[in-house]
């Protein structure tokens, strides 16, 4: 109900959505989904023959007011949306505001031991160097940190192999079943 009245205020907001909201509407209230009601209800309010366009466009709509919607829901969501902020403001040219949210998604990541967005946060750092190089940094200072990047990429690869590696014995255990037997561990050897 939380995420319905959400969706609803955020999207009764934006004047150009009231169609969709109109469509979401619609689909909300019925109890057994009919397209066909769905269209002439479309027709009725002078919305067009474009339903299937309009719905495209309502399930976007949704999922992105929903990943506002639950942005803290995990600390993964988290690390994506800080890294999505990261890019935007990388974009923008603001270094130093990159720089700072990129530190609270280092920090998360690290933590939680997500490799793959640590791999990203690496990416990100060299990225903002190599955009700010000549902006005050020395190239003997730009030479070490590039360094740095290689090195941290390689330790994280082999973490990455590590775990890929610790995974695939797991999901080995567990689908194979365990010997009860000493006949069924005469029979594998």
């Amino acid at each position: 109900k939380s995420e319905k009245r959400y969706f609803t205020l955020h999207a009764s907001m934006h004047r150009k959505e009231g169609r969709h909201v109109a469509l979401y509407k619609a689909i909300d209230a019925q109890k057994v989904y009919d397209e066909e009601a769905l269209r002439l209800m479309f027709r009725q309010k002078g919305y067009g023959e474009q339903i299937s366009e309009a719905k495209h466009y309502l399930q976007r709509l949704i999922m992105k007011v929903l990943r506002g919607y639950h942005s803290d829901i995990s600390q993964n969501a988290q690390v994506k949306d800080l890294l999505r902020e990261v890019e935007i403001l990388r974009i923008r040219g603001l270094y130093e505001l990159s720089e700072k949210t990129l530190a609270r998604a280092a920090e998360i990541a690290e933590t939680n031991n997500f490799y793959h967005y640590m791999m990203e946060v690496n990416y990100w750092r060299r990225d903002l160097l190599m955009a700010q190089q000549g902006k005050g940094t020395s190239r003997e200072m730009f030479e070490k940190e590039h360094e740095k990047f290689y090195l941290d990429k390689k330790w994280l690869l082999r973490e990455m192999n590590a775990v890929n590696t610790c995974s695939y014995a797991f999901d080995i255990l567990k689908i194979v079943p365990p010997v009860t037997t000493p006949e069924a561990a005469d029979a594998l050897t």
